[in-house]
């Protein structure tokens, strides 16, 4: 079999400062009561002043000729929506018609095992880290879904982390490395993580990325652990990577009838203003239907309450990033 296999892609249409932190101008909060279907489309939040501007190393995205953005979703603690949130923040980008590839560097692989992948090169990531003479651009599946690729996770991984763990010096920035490699005509790279602060493959991607997205699940633990994240993207910040910031916080499956529920969505945009995006992800049963179908849930059920949210929290982070620079 030929080590790299010819992808077919379909494009779309459409043509620093602190690390942790951006002020918000206070918008106002969606509309996200009740959990069937969305009969109307959510308003983006408002987000408010610069953060403050860093010197970027990013290749450029070819629609519109900008920055390509790269994102992590990341959280140590288990179960708070990382992969899913990964898969459907860039699949609706993807319907957007923005061209994402979504790399999954998690050793579980689920964001690979989630999605249909219709090309799939002999080569993988590990390949291209061992300097076994594959690029970047030869590890790239194509999916089902128009204009998003992916890398993939999973135990395809194993050898290059037992490869870098073997490396004297330089091992916390081989991804960081390989990022000028990846081809210019992406806008977004979403990178999701497995839930480990201390895994190397983490402290890689926080090593390469310029934002981390922070799912949190509407439960003690979760919350709570939210502090050490943004202390953990702090020291980044302070001692290898100055681009990194926390794009933000977001809660996934909230049941908006629950009190406790309310509560939190109430209580979260006081305690952390400048982090905590106004939409958040209700609990839904298409979410889970979704990667049983291999599609993110704007394909799969395109009118159901998750994709409204996650489309309403796309907004978001459009117009944060667009502030932050």
């Amino acid at each position: 079999m030929s080590q790299t296999v010819e992808r077919k892609r379909t494009h779309g249409g459409q043509g620093k400062g602190e690390a942790v932190g951006v002020r918000h101008g206070g918008g106002a909060a969606s509309d996200q009561d009740g959990g069937g279907e969305a009969e109307h489309e959510h308003e983006p939040a408002d987000a408010g002043q610069r953060a403050g501007a860093g010197e970027q190393h990013r290749g450029a995205g070819a629609e519109g000729g900008g920055e390509m953005k790269v994102i992590a979703v990341m959280n140590q603690k288990g179960g708070t929506g990382k992969t899913t949130s990964a898969i459907n923040i860039a699949g609706e980008l993807a319907r957007r018609g923005r061209r994402v590839l979504l790399m999954d560097m998690d050793t579980q692989g689920n964001a690979t095992s989630n999605l249909e992948l219709t090309e799939v090169p002999e080569a993988t990531l590990s390949d291209v880290i061992m300097g076994k003479g594959a690029t970047v651009d030869q590890v790239i599946c194509a999916t089902s879904t128009p204009r998003l690729d992916v890398i993939r996770g999973g135990r395809v991984l194993a050898p290059a982390l037992a490869h870098m763990q073997e490396l004297r010096f330089g091992r916390d920035t081989v991804l960081r490395r390989l990022m000028g490699e990846i081809p210019g005509e992406y806008e977004f790279v979403f990178i999701d993580c497995s839930p480990s602060l201390e895994s190397l493959f983490n402290i890689n991607v926080l090593m390469a990325v310029e934002y981390v997205l922070i799912p949190i699940k509407v439960d003690k633990n979760s919350i709570e652990g939210y502090d050490e994240m943004l202390q953990t993207i702090r020291e980044v910040w302070e001692s290898g990577n100055p681009e990194i910031r926390a794009l933000g916080i977001f809660m996934t499956a909230v049941e908006s009838g629950s009190s406790m529920d309310r509560e939190l969505i109430e209580n979260l945009p006081r305690l952390l203003p400048e982090l905590a995006f106004h939409t958040y992800i209700r609990k839904n049963i298409d979410v889970k239907k979704a990667p049983l179908a291999l599609q993110p849930v704007c394909d799969f059920a395109p009118r159901c309450a998750a994709s409204a949210d996650y489309a309403a929290l796309t907004d978001e982070i459009l117009t944060r990033m667009e502030v932050m620079g």
